[in-house]
Protein backbone atom coordinates (compact mmCIF):
# COMPACT_ATOMS: atom_id res chain seq x y z
CA UNK A 1 0.00 0.00 0.00
CA UNK A 2 1.36 3.45 -0.97
CA UNK A 3 1.16 5.95 1.88
CA UNK A 4 -0.45 9.32 1.12
CA UNK A 5 2.07 12.12 0.59
CA UNK A 6 2.59 14.46 3.55
CA UNK A 7 1.48 18.08 3.44
CA UNK A 8 5.14 19.18 3.52
CA UNK A 9 5.90 17.08 0.45
CA UNK A 10 2.91 18.49 -1.40
CA UNK A 11 4.03 22.01 -0.47
CA UNK A 12 7.47 21.26 -1.91
CA UNK A 13 5.94 20.17 -5.21
CA UNK A 14 3.81 23.31 -5.40
CA UNK A 15 6.88 25.43 -4.63
CA UNK A 16 8.78 23.72 -7.44
CA UNK A 17 5.98 24.48 -9.88
CA UNK A 18 5.84 28.12 -8.74
CA UNK A 19 9.62 28.48 -9.01
CA UNK A 20 9.65 27.16 -12.57
CA UNK A 21 6.87 29.55 -13.51
CA UNK A 22 8.80 32.50 -12.09
CA UNK A 23 11.95 31.56 -13.97
CA UNK A 24 9.93 31.06 -17.11
CA UNK A 25 8.23 34.45 -16.84
CA UNK A 26 11.12 36.73 -15.85
CA UNK A 27 14.22 34.80 -14.81
CA UNK A 28 17.35 35.61 -16.85
CA UNK A 29 15.72 38.44 -18.74
CA UNK A 30 15.75 37.93 -22.48
CA UNK A 31 18.87 35.72 -22.50
CA UNK A 32 17.69 32.11 -23.22
CA UNK A 33 21.05 30.61 -22.17
CA UNK A 34 21.02 32.38 -18.83
CA UNK A 35 17.42 31.36 -18.30
CA UNK A 36 18.35 27.76 -19.06
CA UNK A 37 21.16 27.91 -16.49
CA UNK A 38 18.72 29.19 -13.88
CA UNK A 39 16.26 26.40 -14.62
CA UNK A 40 19.05 23.82 -14.48
CA UNK A 41 20.33 25.12 -11.14
CA UNK A 42 16.81 25.31 -9.74
CA UNK A 43 16.04 21.73 -10.75
CA UNK A 44 19.36 20.45 -9.37
CA UNK A 45 18.54 21.95 -5.97
CA UNK A 46 15.07 20.42 -6.02
CA UNK A 47 16.50 17.04 -7.02
CA UNK A 48 18.79 17.22 -3.97
CA UNK A 49 15.76 17.89 -1.78
CA UNK A 50 13.75 15.02 -3.25
CA UNK A 51 16.78 12.73 -2.98
CA UNK A 52 17.01 13.68 0.68
CA UNK A 53 13.42 12.63 1.32
CA UNK A 54 13.88 9.45 -0.68
CA UNK A 55 17.08 8.64 1.26
CA UNK A 56 15.24 9.10 4.56
CA UNK A 57 12.47 6.78 3.38
CA UNK A 58 15.08 4.16 2.49
CA UNK A 59 16.74 4.50 5.91
CA UNK A 60 13.39 3.94 7.61
CA UNK A 61 12.63 0.95 5.39
CA UNK A 62 16.09 -0.59 5.80
CA UNK A 63 16.57 -0.18 9.55
CA UNK A 64 13.00 -0.87 10.61
CA UNK A 65 12.72 -0.22 14.36
CA UNK A 66 16.37 0.75 14.95
CA UNK A 67 15.78 4.43 15.76
CA UNK A 68 19.46 5.20 16.41
CA UNK A 69 20.58 4.02 12.97
CA UNK A 70 17.75 5.88 11.26
CA UNK A 71 18.52 9.17 13.01
CA UNK A 72 22.29 8.93 12.46
CA UNK A 73 21.65 8.26 8.79
CA UNK A 74 19.37 11.29 8.51
CA UNK A 75 21.85 13.73 10.08
CA UNK A 76 24.43 12.58 7.54
CA UNK A 77 22.01 13.11 4.65
CA UNK A 78 20.81 16.57 5.69
CA UNK A 79 23.97 18.66 4.89
CA UNK A 80 24.09 17.34 1.31
CA UNK A 81 20.59 18.67 0.65
CA UNK A 82 21.03 22.38 1.44
CA UNK A 83 22.51 25.09 -0.81
CA UNK A 84 25.99 25.01 0.70
CA UNK A 85 26.78 21.38 1.71
CA UNK A 86 30.39 22.04 2.73
CA UNK A 87 29.38 24.43 5.52
CA UNK A 88 26.06 22.81 6.48
CA UNK A 89 25.56 20.80 9.69
CA UNK A 90 22.54 18.93 11.04
CA UNK A 91 21.18 17.89 14.42
CA UNK A 92 18.15 15.87 15.55
CA UNK A 93 16.87 15.85 19.13
CA UNK A 94 14.26 13.29 20.24
CA UNK A 95 13.34 13.58 23.91
CA UNK A 96 16.65 13.12 25.78
CA UNK A 97 18.56 11.69 22.80
CA UNK A 98 20.61 13.85 20.43
CA UNK A 99 22.06 12.93 17.02
CA UNK A 100 24.61 15.20 15.27
CA UNK A 101 26.47 15.28 11.98
CA UNK A 102 30.25 15.02 12.42
CA UNK A 103 30.77 18.75 11.79
CA UNK A 104 27.92 20.04 13.91
CA UNK A 105 28.35 23.04 16.17
CA UNK A 106 25.89 25.67 17.28
CA UNK A 107 25.58 28.61 14.88
CA UNK A 108 23.66 31.87 14.66
CA UNK A 109 22.58 30.89 11.12
CA UNK A 110 20.16 28.08 11.90
CA UNK A 111 16.63 26.96 11.15
CA UNK A 112 14.63 24.42 13.10
CA UNK A 113 11.44 22.39 12.77
CA UNK A 114 9.60 20.65 15.62
CA UNK A 115 9.15 16.88 15.61
CA UNK A 116 5.69 15.81 16.71
CA UNK A 117 4.56 12.37 17.73
CA UNK A 118 0.83 11.83 18.20
CA UNK A 119 0.19 15.60 18.42
CA UNK A 120 2.88 16.07 21.09
CA UNK A 121 6.18 17.81 20.40
CA UNK A 122 8.93 15.30 21.12
CA UNK A 123 11.99 16.95 19.60
CA UNK A 124 13.37 19.04 16.75
CA UNK A 125 15.41 19.05 13.56
CA UNK A 126 18.07 21.74 13.28
CA UNK A 127 20.08 22.77 10.21
CA UNK A 128 22.76 25.45 10.44
CA UNK A 129 25.38 27.12 8.31
CA UNK A 130 28.83 27.34 9.86
CA UNK A 131 29.63 30.54 7.94
CA UNK A 132 27.69 33.65 7.05
CA UNK A 133 25.89 33.52 3.70
CA UNK A 134 23.76 36.00 1.74
CA UNK A 135 20.24 36.69 2.91
CA UNK A 136 17.46 34.85 1.08
CA UNK A 137 13.90 34.07 2.18
CA UNK A 138 14.52 32.99 5.80
CA UNK A 139 17.86 34.47 6.73
CA UNK A 140 20.39 32.59 4.58
CA UNK A 141 17.84 29.86 3.85
CA UNK A 142 15.44 29.44 0.94
CA UNK A 143 11.69 28.91 1.19
CA UNK A 144 12.30 25.49 -0.36
CA UNK A 145 14.70 24.63 2.49
CA UNK A 146 12.02 25.57 5.01
CA UNK A 147 9.65 23.19 3.26
CA UNK A 148 12.36 20.52 3.20
CA UNK A 149 13.14 20.70 6.93
CA UNK A 150 9.40 20.58 7.69
CA UNK A 151 9.07 17.50 5.48
CA UNK A 152 12.03 15.86 7.26
CA UNK A 153 10.55 16.54 10.71
CA UNK A 154 7.23 15.14 9.48
CA UNK A 155 8.89 11.91 8.29
CA UNK A 156 10.81 11.56 11.55
CA UNK A 157 7.66 12.10 13.63
CA UNK A 158 5.80 9.40 11.75
CA UNK A 159 8.74 6.99 12.01
CA UNK A 160 9.06 7.54 15.78
CA UNK A 161 5.30 7.07 16.28
CA UNK A 162 5.38 3.83 14.25
CA UNK A 163 8.39 2.46 16.13
CA UNK A 164 6.85 3.29 19.51
CA UNK A 165 3.57 1.66 18.48
CA UNK A 166 5.31 -1.50 17.28
CA UNK A 167 7.38 -1.71 20.47
CA UNK A 168 4.24 -1.31 22.57
CA UNK A 169 2.53 -4.01 20.53
CA UNK A 170 5.53 -6.28 21.12
CA UNK A 171 5.33 -5.63 24.86
CA UNK A 172 1.63 -6.48 24.79
CA UNK A 173 2.30 -9.62 22.74
CA UNK A 174 4.95 -10.70 25.25
CA UNK A 175 2.56 -9.95 28.11
CA UNK A 176 -0.17 -11.98 26.43
CA UNK A 177 2.28 -14.82 25.87
CA UNK A 178 3.20 -14.75 29.57
CA UNK A 179 -0.47 -14.76 30.52
CA UNK A 180 -1.08 -17.75 28.27
CA UNK A 181 1.82 -19.60 29.91
CA UNK A 182 0.47 -18.72 33.36
CA UNK A 183 -3.01 -19.86 32.33
CA UNK A 184 -1.63 -23.18 31.13
CA UNK A 185 0.14 -23.61 34.46
CA UNK A 186 -3.10 -22.86 36.30
CA UNK A 187 -4.98 -25.37 34.18
CA UNK A 188 -2.26 -27.96 34.79
CA UNK A 189 -2.49 -27.28 38.52
CA UNK A 190 -6.26 -27.68 38.38
CA UNK A 191 -5.87 -31.00 36.62
CA UNK A 192 -3.30 -32.11 39.20
CA UNK A 193 -5.61 -31.04 42.05
CA UNK A 194 -8.46 -32.99 40.47
CA UNK A 195 -6.21 -36.02 40.26
CA UNK A 196 -5.20 -35.65 43.93
CA UNK A 197 -8.83 -35.21 45.00
CA UNK A 198 -9.85 -38.28 43.03
CA UNK A 199 -7.03 -40.27 44.64
CA UNK A 200 -8.07 -38.96 48.06
CA UNK A 201 -11.70 -39.98 47.51
CA UNK A 202 -10.60 -43.40 46.34
CA UNK A 203 -8.32 -43.79 49.38
CA UNK A 204 -11.19 -42.88 51.72
CA UNK A 205 -13.51 -45.34 50.01
CA UNK A 206 -10.94 -48.13 50.07
CA UNK A 207 -9.72 -47.61 53.63
CA UNK A 208 -12.89 -46.45 55.41
CA UNK A 209 -16.14 -46.91 53.50
CA UNK A 210 -15.51 -50.36 52.01
CA UNK A 211 -14.67 -52.01 55.36
CA UNK A 212 -17.84 -50.59 56.93
CA UNK A 213 -19.95 -51.79 54.01
CA UNK A 214 -18.35 -55.22 54.35
CA UNK A 215 -19.12 -55.23 58.08
CA UNK A 216 -22.73 -54.21 57.37
CA UNK A 217 -23.18 -57.29 55.20
CA UNK A 218 -22.30 -59.48 58.17
CA UNK A 219 -23.84 -57.37 60.95
CA UNK A 220 -26.76 -58.42 63.11
CA UNK A 221 -29.86 -56.18 63.14
CA UNK A 222 -28.80 -54.70 66.46
CA UNK A 223 -25.42 -53.66 65.01
CA UNK A 224 -26.77 -52.03 61.85
CA UNK A 225 -27.61 -48.59 63.41
CA UNK A 226 -24.06 -48.29 64.72
CA UNK A 227 -22.58 -49.12 61.33
CA UNK A 228 -24.88 -46.75 59.45
CA UNK A 229 -24.02 -43.94 61.87
CA UNK A 230 -20.34 -44.64 61.37
CA UNK A 231 -20.82 -44.82 57.61
CA UNK A 232 -22.53 -41.41 57.63
CA UNK A 233 -19.71 -39.86 59.59
CA UNK A 234 -17.03 -41.27 57.32
CA UNK A 235 -18.80 -40.23 54.16
CA UNK A 236 -18.18 -36.70 55.38
CA UNK A 237 -14.48 -37.48 55.19
CA UNK A 238 -14.85 -37.54 51.40
CA UNK A 239 -15.29 -33.77 51.69
CA UNK A 240 -13.05 -33.24 54.75
CA UNK A 241 -9.99 -35.35 53.90
CA UNK A 242 -8.96 -36.55 57.36
CA UNK A 243 -7.77 -39.90 56.03
CA UNK A 244 -5.59 -38.35 53.31
CA UNK A 245 -4.06 -35.83 55.70
CA UNK A 246 -3.34 -38.48 58.31
CA UNK A 247 -1.82 -40.98 55.88
CA UNK A 248 0.20 -38.21 54.15
CA UNK A 249 1.79 -36.84 57.31
CA UNK A 250 2.20 -40.19 59.09
CA UNK A 251 3.18 -42.60 56.35
CA UNK A 252 4.00 -45.52 58.68
CA UNK A 253 0.37 -45.88 59.82
CA UNK A 254 -1.13 -49.10 58.50
CA UNK A 255 -4.54 -49.14 56.76
CA UNK A 256 -6.06 -50.82 59.84
CA UNK A 257 -4.59 -48.14 62.13
CA UNK A 258 -6.01 -45.42 59.87
CA UNK A 259 -9.46 -47.07 60.05
CA UNK A 260 -9.22 -47.30 63.85
CA UNK A 261 -8.08 -43.64 63.95
CA UNK A 262 -11.23 -42.69 62.02
CA UNK A 263 -13.39 -44.51 64.57
CA UNK A 264 -11.53 -42.96 67.54
CA UNK A 265 -11.95 -39.50 65.98
CA UNK A 266 -15.68 -40.23 65.64
CA UNK A 267 -15.86 -40.71 69.42
CA UNK A 268 -16.26 -44.50 69.51
CA UNK A 269 -14.97 -46.32 72.59
CA UNK A 270 -12.56 -49.25 72.53
CA UNK A 271 -15.41 -51.70 73.09
CA UNK A 272 -17.53 -50.14 70.30
CA UNK A 273 -14.61 -50.28 67.89
CA UNK A 274 -13.91 -53.89 68.86
CA UNK A 275 -17.54 -54.86 68.26
CA UNK A 276 -17.81 -53.02 64.92
CA UNK A 277 -14.45 -54.30 63.69
CA UNK A 278 -15.02 -57.78 65.09
CA UNK A 279 -11.83 -57.53 67.13
CA UNK A 280 -10.98 -58.12 70.76
CA UNK A 281 -10.77 -55.04 73.01
CA UNK A 282 -7.15 -55.98 73.70
CA UNK A 283 -6.33 -55.79 69.98
CA UNK A 284 -8.01 -52.37 69.68
CA UNK A 285 -6.05 -51.16 72.74
CA UNK A 286 -2.83 -52.30 71.09
CA UNK A 287 -3.82 -50.39 67.91
CA UNK A 288 -4.45 -47.28 70.02
CA UNK A 289 -0.99 -47.58 71.61
CA UNK A 290 0.65 -47.98 68.18
CA UNK A 291 -1.25 -44.99 66.82
CA UNK A 292 -0.18 -42.80 69.79
CA UNK A 293 3.44 -43.90 69.30
CA UNK A 294 3.45 -43.23 65.54
CA UNK A 295 1.78 -39.84 66.04
CA UNK A 296 4.43 -38.88 68.59
CA UNK A 297 2.02 -38.92 71.54
CA UNK A 298 3.42 -41.91 73.45
CA UNK A 299 4.78 -39.87 76.34
CA UNK A 300 2.56 -36.83 76.02
CA UNK A 301 -0.49 -36.02 78.09
CA UNK A 302 -2.51 -35.21 74.97
CA UNK A 303 -5.94 -36.72 74.39
CA UNK A 304 -5.87 -38.88 71.26
CA UNK A 305 -9.46 -38.01 70.27
CA UNK A 306 -8.75 -34.27 70.51
CA UNK A 307 -5.55 -34.62 68.54
CA UNK A 308 -7.22 -36.57 65.73
CA UNK A 309 -10.06 -34.04 65.53
CA UNK A 310 -7.49 -31.38 64.75
CA UNK A 311 -7.04 -33.05 61.36
CA UNK A 312 -9.22 -31.34 58.80
CA UNK A 313 -8.22 -29.25 55.87
CA UNK A 314 -4.88 -28.44 57.51
CA UNK A 315 -2.17 -30.86 58.67
CA UNK A 316 -1.01 -30.60 62.28
CA UNK A 317 2.49 -30.96 63.66
CA UNK A 318 2.91 -33.67 66.29
CA UNK A 319 4.56 -32.67 69.57
CA UNK A 320 8.26 -33.19 69.93
CA UNK A 321 9.07 -35.82 72.56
Amino acid sequence: MVEPKSRSFQSMMRSMEDGLKKIGSRGGGSDPEKRLDLVSHFLQERVKELSCLYGISELIRTHGNDLDKIMMGIVEIIPQSWQFPSITAGRIVIKEQEYRSDNFRRSEWAQTAPIRGEQIEIGLVEVCYLEKKPEFDEGPFLNEERLLIDAISDQIGKAVARIQTEKQLQVERNSLKSLNIALKEVLNNVQEEKRVIAASVQANVDQVISPILYALDQASPAEIPGYTSLLRQHLNEIVFPFTRNLSTQFKDLTPTEIQVSNMIRSGLSTKEIARLRNLSPHTVSRHRENIRRKLGLAHEGINLVSFLKMFGDELVTPPVS
